[in-house]
């Protein structure tokens, strides 16, 4: 993917923030759901799903700390060019 218009990385930068937040809040509140109002019939399952919640909250936030990252050093390239 290129790099070379501003505006596109601005724009992919403000997509993954807005997504991953997103992501986040969404996965926080499905954990609440999970461990205060899970029915008498979905109890074998509430263990599957706080670990499908845990992975996909630990994805959010590593992919949004790296990619940052990543969006960062990108940028300072491009100007040491």
């Amino acid at each position: 993917m290129s790099f070379a218009n501003p505006q596109m990385r601005q724009i992919k930068f403000i997509n993954m923030w807005v997504a991953r937040s997103v992501a986040i809040v969404a996965n926080l509140t499905l954990a609440w759901l999970v461990t205060k109002h899970t029915k008498k019939v979905l109890q074998p399952y509430k263990r599957i799903l706080a670990i499908t919640i845990f992975m996909d909250l630990a994805v959010s936030i590593t992919v949004l700390a790296f990619q940052t990252v990543s969006f960062v050093l990108i940028t300072v390239d491009q100007f040491l060019i």
